[in-house]
């Protein structure tokens, strides 16, 4: 049977500097997005060779597939035919040599997504705000917003405010600043992409893990450098300190509560984000300071192989054991895992003792004709922090048994790395 090299295939030089992978090979889903993958130097070699209709056969007779093996052979099979095809890299002669049908989707780690943006709208909004990425504009720019912010807290620490200080309406009012604030948070990484060449940008929001988020769509901009890459991580936070300053410089104008109260939300949301654990800003930036394409699974990865050389370690059942350890990446690893069960142990707290009981009472003792006879925003208020309250739990939920599925599989793969133990180089 012949293959032949898909023509809508992208490749580019990969930035990924964690192993020998130097090749970062695209694939267009039929939904507009990319599915893209790391090839070794060999792996990407085998794929060009299918630049004509060719079978496996005839690739054996080439010189330059002189040095490989039939155990190789076999292995190239398998690869070509469990994931060169269906992934639309390679086509089949079997169904005339069309390509598969590919949906992307959502991403695993985001429970709910929902595209308000799309690639069209985000173009037309980024291409003339890309001068706030000019060099000297950035510099000053981001100088004059942090002073502002140093500015704002040595004011605000005279000043006694709190959310559950405001009325109903204010409440909202002051959602919606932060969702605005927000918003211009996604906007910066899409004008940062826009400038660098990224046309496929989508916004929207979605629920990751078990936080309501704003998210953009930025997996076109792994064909970028490192340095553009790190532009883009940077975009966001650039962009919503801008709309927090000017925040700031109405309320030193007006000590509007609400203002006030939505510029401490979106700075305790700016710090979250510098979070670099969950797939935040923070964990972009380590991932490309590292230069480390699919940091979580680089990460599980190199845990799991050194979970299972310290226990080999111990009990000596592979004594010919060797592994090169990427330092940065299992120290990343360590922090990361602690970091992790730290926040489902403080969730699962959290829930038992608060949310689960909440809800039920919610649910037990909802009334509508209660809820009638309050005032329209007060009971718009209450519908909304409800419904969030039900969301928390089954989301909650969803990401505990992911979590105990995880859990399970880790174990399942660390255990059959230790009954089936090879006396050779850990892959």
């Amino acid at each position: 049977m012949k293959f032949l090299l898909n023509a809508e295939v992208d490749f580019f030089p990969s930035h990924d500097l964690s192993n020998n992978h130097p090749w970062l090979c695209i694939v267009a889903s039929d939904d507009g997005k990319d599915f893209r993958f790391s090839l070794p130097q060999h792996i990407y070699k085998f794929i060009l060779s299918f630049d004509s209709p060719t079978d496996i056969e005839s690739l054996k007779l080439r010189d330059d597939f002189d040095g490989v093996d039939e155990d190789d052979w076999g292995k190239y099979s398998v690869l070509l035919h469990e994931t060169l095809v269906p992934r639309g890299i390679l086509l089949s002669e079997s169904n005339g040599y069309l390509k598969p049908a590919l949906i992307k989707g959502k991403p695993f780690y985001m429970q709910m997504q929902l595209r308000v943006f799309n690639k069209n709208a985000v173009n037309s909004i980024s291409n003339p705000l890309q001068f706030f990425f000019n060099t000297k504009f950035i510099s000053t720019v981001s100088f004059l917003a942090i002073i502002t912010q140093l500015i704002f807290y040595f004011y605000y620490l005279k000043i006694d405010s709190s959310v559950f200080y405001l009325t109903s309406s204010e409440q909202i009012m002051t959602i919606a600043l932060v969702g605005i604030g927000l918003l211009c948070h996604e906007f910066g990484h899409a004008v940062a992409a826009y400038k660098s060449g990224c046309r496929k940008v989508e916004i929207g929001v979605g629920w990751y893990v078990i936080f309501f988020v704003f998210y953009a769509e930025l997996s076109e901009s792994w064909r970028l450098k490192r340095k553009e890459r790190l532009l883009i991580d940077f975009g966001g936070i650039y962009f919503q300190l801008i709309f927090t300053a000017l925040l700031i410089a109405i309320v030193f104008k007006n000590d509007s509560p609400i203002i006030l109260n939505a510029i401490l939300m979106l700075n305790i949301s700016f710090l979250w984000n510098l979070n670099p654990f969950f797939r935040m800003d923070g964990y972009w930036i380590v991932s490309d300071l590292l230069s480390v394409e699919n940091l979580r699974g680089k990460c599980s990865k190199e845990f799991e192989i050194f979970l299972y050389s310290v226990i080999n370690y111990c009990f000596r059942f592979d004594d010919n054991l060797r592994h090169s350890f990427n330092y940065k990446v299992l120290i990343y690893s360590c922090m990361a895992n602690a970091f992790f069960f730290f926040m489902v142990y403080s969730i699962s707290n959290s829930f038992f003792s608060y949310y689960a009981t909440e809800v039920f009472n919610m649910i037990s003792m909802f009334s509508f004709s209660q809820l009638l006879a309050l005032p329209l925003m007060d009971a718009i208020v209450l519908v909304f922090g409800d419904l969030f309250k039900v969301f928390f739990v089954v989301f909650v939920f969803i990401f505990s048994f992911s979590f105990i599925k995880s859990f399970f599989l880790f174990i399942h793969r660390l255990f059959t790395m230790i009954f089936n133990s090879n006396p050779r180089t850990i892959p």
